[in-house]
């Protein structure tokens, strides 16, 4: 395991064990508090995150506690969702039977008559020959040369690498998967 992918992975557990137990390390077990005590002493991000998660706990601390009175009435609320879900449950079988649609009656919405699509169809059809004649007449490529050049490619880079802006160095969290 290389430094960074154990950085990545103490750090992984940290976010884990500050979501679960909070930032008081009392709270958490004996074998991460000694090992994750290390990493918090060395790390910067792990500081950091343990600083927000104390900030959070400071934050909460200040917030109202329920009284014991509004309490029991959410209990009492969701018991009350549960014996009527149970009791929705346990209807008689026909009382959820859904109603087929009378004869002669289109089940399904008319379609779009044929006339109506063609002016669609039509776009689409240009649109590609346009985008064909765009890409082999070589058109588009000082263009996507002040396209790269503004997003920091190199200029010099071939068309082909310029329309798929591809940038081999650079790698996304799904190709590290």
């Amino acid at each position: 395991m290389t430094s960074d992918d154990k950085r990545w992975a103490d750090l992984t557990a940290l976010e884990r064990v500050l979501e679960v137990y909070g930032s008081n390390e009392e709270r958490w077990p004996a074998a991460e508090r000694a090992r994750l005590g290390a990493v918090i002493q060395t790390d910067r991000k792990a500081t950091a995150m343990l600083a927000q998660v104390r900030a959070l706990d400071r934050v909460l601390a200040y917030a109202p506690r329920p009284s014991a009175a509004s309490e029991q009435a959410l209990a009492d609320r969701i018991v009350q969702a549960a014996v009527a879900d149970t009791a929705r449950r346990a209807a008689p079988a026909g009382s959820n039977v859904i109603a087929w649609p009378e004869r002669g009656r289109a089940a399904v919405p008319a379609r779009t008559p044929v006339r109506a699509a063609w002016p669609a169809a039509a776009l689409l059809a240009a649109s590609l020959v346009a985008g064909v004649f765009v890409g082999f007449s070589g058109q588009a490529t000082p263009a996507m040369q002040a396209v790269a050049g503004a997003v920091g490619l190199e200029a010099g880079e071939d068309a082909v690498n310029l329309a798929f802006i591809d940038d081999a160095g650079v790698y996304s969290d799904e190709d590290m998967l």
